[in-house]
C-alpha cells in the first residue's frame, strides 16, 4: 500500500468527520500496488447513511487539500446491495486502519 500511517489516519479522521465513526474504508486501484508510481486514491466508504453529491464533493475536497494526492470517492451505503463495481474494488481492496 503506497500510504502512509499518518495518511491513513488522516483519511480515516476525515471520513469519520464527513459520515460518522461507524463508516468504514478500504483503499483500492493503482495504490496498493508497490511497483508503480504516481495515481490517484481510490477509496471505497461504507457508511450507515445517504451521502449527498454535495457531502461528497465536501469530503473529496478536504481529502485531496489534506493529503496532496487526487481522490476519488466510491461510496455505499450499508444494507443496500452491492453494484457489480462495488462488489469487484471490496474484493479487491485493503482496509484502512491508520497503523501500516
Amino acid at each position: 500500500m503506497r500510504l502512509t500511517a499518518e495518511q491513513q489516519r488522516q483519511i480515516l479522521q476525515l471520513v469519520q468527520q464527513h459520515v460518522g465513526t461507524e463508516a468504514s474504508v478500504r483503499l483500492y486501484g493503482s495504490r496498493l500496488d508497490e511497483n508503480r508510481h504516481g495515481g490517484d486514491v481510490d477509496l471505497m466508504i461504507e457508511g450507515s447513511g445517504h451521502l449527498t453529491p454535495m457531502a461528497r464533493a465536501d469530503l473529496q475536497l478536504d481529502l485531496e487539500q489534506t493529503i496532496g494526492y487526487p481522490v476519488d470517492i466510491l461510496y455505499r451505503q450499508i444494507g443496500t446491495p452491492l453494484t457489480p463495481f462495488q462488489a469487484l474494488a471490496r474484493t479487491r481492496s485493503q482496509a484502512l486502519n491508520g497503523h501500516a
